[in-house]
């Protein structure tokens, strides 16, 4: 948000549509999670929070790798004519899926949750631009060529708000 971009959270929440949990309990974890970006960073703040908690039964439009909730987000924050890129970080094959299909260029796996079970390797805390599929790799993620990999979302942000060249990935 320092640099007047809209800073959204896309997330499957499943566990919601199975019982597991209320919506009740999801909203205090992501109350939760508002508290310890804001004690990470004081300027950290989500503008919205797009949340699916449907199943994979239900076939909801919505569900990442379907792109639905990014449609939403470009749509609530003025489509594809702002004056920021559209980026998407993530940790999962269907969060890449998701990003590819909405038509997002900009998209970063992370290592931690489970972006390094995918990539078979570890991150580093600069980016790398992952533009060939490898064995070591998950060979579904060649689906979703190319993308960055970096070390967490610290790291990604980090990178993301520093004087480097984004635009050279």
């Amino acid at each position: 948000r320092r640099r007047g971009c809209h800073v959204s959270l896309v997330t499957n929440q499943s566990c919601v549509g199975k019982g597991i949990i209320s919506e009740s309990e999801l909203c205090k974890i992501h109350e939760r999670l508002g508290e310890m970006l804001l004690q990470e960073d004081g300027g950290a703040q989500l503008n919205n929070m797009y949340i699916c908690t449907s199943t994979k039964e239900d076939d909801d439009v919505r569900m990442k790798p379907a792109p639905g909730m990014l449609f939403e987000a470009r749509h609530d924050f003025g489509g594809k004519k702002s004056s920021c890129a559209c980026l998407f970080i993530g940790d999962t094959l269907t969060d890449m899926m998701a990003a590819k299909a909405g038509g997002v260029e900009l998209r970063v796996l992370v290592e931690t949750g489970y972006g390094r079970g995918l990539m078979g390797r570890s991150a580093g805390m600069t980016p790398s631009l992952i533009s060939e599929w490898s064995d070591e790799m998950n060979a579904d993620l060649a689906e979703v060529l190319p993308f960055v990999y970096i070390h967490n979302l610290s790291a990604a942000v980090d990178w993301l708000l520093s004087d480097d060249d984004v635009g050279l990935f």
